[in-house]
């Protein structure tokens, strides 16, 4: 079970370094849903409901911090488990 939660963060930050690599320049609200997506995926990947992790301005995120995401579905981010 550790081992293929391994691999999924693995991907995991590998899609994310992509997308800082290719848009992190960017800035607008085009970006929200994808971002909201990536956050959803660490979400699933962590066994957390969805809001309960918060990432911080610095890149850390607190995962025992409950925030509502507010009943939006997950968007369409192209991130696969497995």
């Amino acid at each position: 079970m550790s081992q293929l939660r391994a691999q999924q963060l693995d991907h995991f930050i590998r899609e994310i370094k992509g997308f800082k690599l290719d848009h992190g320049h960017e800035v607008g609200e085009k970006w929200d849903d994808k971002i909201h997506g990536f956050r959803l995926g660490l979400e699933k990947i962590l066994g957390s409901q969805p809001g309960s992790v918060t990432i911080n301005p610095d890149g850390a995120f607190n995962p025992n911090q409950e925030k509502g995401v507010g009943g939006m579905g997950p968007p369409n981010t192209g991130f696969q488990n497995g």
